[in-house]
């Protein structure tokens, strides 16, 4: 499931329902399934990301979806921090950054709406996206 990009997508949209019951549980089964290759490769090679449009970054880190970004911030926290060489961790950040990534998560902080803080998975969302522009 976790590879197959349509059953993804699916499960992002079932994502938006307003049940928080409902969503919690298939944001649990997201989470619990291996990472989706397709997303980790595009985010990895910065697929689709134009240096000269840094609205290119949406389709990286998609702000209109909380889901979908925290899932993506886990998979840049992953390339940047966990079980990497140090000097392969700092390249591949750098990378990100000159290619205007930093700024899409510098951006997506300013723009925050801080009275959606009571929702657990905000809360998951806003203390990654601090802890990945503290790098």
């Amino acid at each position: 499931i976790g590879d197959n990009q349509n059953y993804i997508d699916i499960l992002f949209r079932v994502l938006s329902t307003e049940n928080l019951v409902y969503a919690a549980s298939v944001w649990e089964l997201i989470t619990n399934l291996p990472e989706n290759k397709k997303i980790k490769e595009d985010i990895f090679t910065f697929a689709s990301i134009s240096e000269n449009d840094p609205q290119s970054w949406n389709n990286l880190l998609d702000e209109h979806s909380i889901h979908r970004f925290l899932y993506s911030l886990q998979i840049i926290s992953s390339l940047s921090i966990v079980g990497r060489p140090a000097r392969s961790q700092t390249k591949w950040f750098q990378n990100f950054c000159q290619k205007g990534g930093c700024n899409h998560l510098f951006n997506s902080f300013l723009n925050f709406n801080f009275t959606q803080l009571e929702q657990p998975l905000t809360r998951k969302w806003l203390s990654l996206l601090i802890e990945l522009l503290v790098l």
